[in-house]
């Protein structure tokens, strides 16, 4: 017993340490975010005696940052609907449903889990040139569907596996057809998982760059991490200000995850160990 409790003890530190250590970037962002450019120079490491707010002032006021924030929204809503469409549905065909190909067909999809989006950023640029989709939020979006989807699909196979054949039988026997099963039934069973691959996705999809990078090219249509990225090249902007936009792109996620993180870790763990 006392061999046990010293483990717990040892693990808990350990997980402690840890936790403390993945803070230590938002610790650096938010001390800088509140200090001026002299105050960053003489210190940058300790917080500053006289927090100011002119950076993020500078960054609704100078640069909009606002209106960034609104693409963000727009392109996260557009793309966030169809996105628990496809998942859903794709996940109950492929846990329930038997048709050709089917076990080809998820490895096919899974396996485009394994390419990183800057290896497919050029065959990409010329489709949505030849469609006459670059700069445009709709040819944001297709890509976004198409990259972000395939992960979602796996944990809401693995999610519907284990769901107890018994209730579609019974709905196949009252004579439902397959778009009231999986709107009556999958759904609402499915709705742990569905709020996993939601708040994973909007994750993702709010801080993607590389596809956003490419693809919208007028200042007006970019999102934050675009914008972020262009004015560092452009006009190499000073710590405090970089770390204020940081900070501000940085806090819808945080506050997402800190309400639903046992929905996060419990979804995730349940649905990758389901067969």
């Amino acid at each position: 017993m006392q061999r046990r409790g010293m483990k717990k003890i040892l693990l808990t530190v350990f997980l402690l340490i840890i936790g403390l250590l993945s803070l230590i970037p938002f610790y650096f962002i938010t001390t800088t975010s509140i200090k001026t450019t002299p105050d960053y120079v003489e210190d940058n490491i300790f917080p500053t005696l006289s927090p100011v707010i002119d950076n993020f002032i500078w960054a609704f006021k100078d640069i909009h940052i606002h209106r960034n924030f609104l693409n963000n929204v727009l392109i996260l809503l557009c793309t966030i609907i169809p996105y628990i469409f496809i998942c859903s549905a794709a996940g109950f065909a492929f846990a329930k449903l038997n048709f050709p190909f089917k076990i080809l067909l998820l490895l096919y999809l899974t396996g485009v889990m394994i390419f990183p989006q800057m290896v497919l950023g050029v065959q990409l640029y010329v489709q949505l040139s030849k469609m006459k989709l670059l700069n445009s939020y709709i040819g944001l979006i297709l890509p976004y569907l198409a990259y972000f989807t395939p992960y979602a699909t796996y944990l809401m196979t693995t999610y519907y596996k284990d769901i107890s054949a018994t209730f579609l039988d019974a709905a196949n026997i009252d004579g439902a057809n397959l778009w009231q099963i999986y709107t009556r039934i999958m759904l609402p069973l499915g709705k742990p998982m569905i709020v996993v691959i939601i708040i994973v996705g909007s994750q993702a999809i709010w801080n993607e760059l590389p596809f956003s990078l490419l693809i919208l090219r007028s200042g007006n249509m970019r999102t934050i991490m675009p914008l972020l990225t262009v004015m560092q090249g452009m006009y190499s902007l000073p710590a405090v200000h970089n770390a204020a936009i940081l900070l501000l792109t940085s806090l819808p996620v945080i506050l997402i995850y800190i309400v639903f993180q046992r929905q996060i870790q419990a979804g995730i763990i349940e649905g990758g160990i389901k067969e």
